[in-house]
């Protein structure tokens, strides 16, 4: 999952309950989380402009709106890398889901 703050951007991954939607979870979640494997990407949303997550969730790209040949797709930099974050999610500005994620883990006593 990437969670987007004003600046940066933090793409890791979120230990969910099994057979629980990542957006059901998000909204009844405590305030800190921990996200795992964690990569923080600066970022300013140009006009225009966009991010995808990619399949392998270690891929972030800046992309635009109406893409045409002079407005290139960019991968952005990991600028650095944590084996682990607390993340605020009251702060998060936004949030992406990798397509095909991996499946949600089992509910241990470690989450909420």
């Amino acid at each position: 999952m990437a969670f987007l703050y004003d600046g940066h951007v933090l793409v890791g991954q979120l230990r969910v309950p099994r057979a629980s939607r990542s957006s059901d979870f998000l909204e009844k979640a405590a305030t800190f989380q921990t996200l795992f494997e964690v990569e923080l990407y600066p970022w300013q949303a140009p006009p225009g402009r966009f991010l995808l997550l990619g399949r392998d969730i270690a891929s972030l790209f800046e992309v635009g709106a109406l893409q045409v040949a002079d407005d290139p797709v960019v991968t952005l930099e990991a600028r650095q890398r944590f084996p682990f974050a607390t993340v605020n999610l009251r702060r998060v500005t936004g949030v992406l889901e990798a397509p095909g994620s991996p499946e949600p883990e089992t509910r241990s006593e470690a989450l909420n």
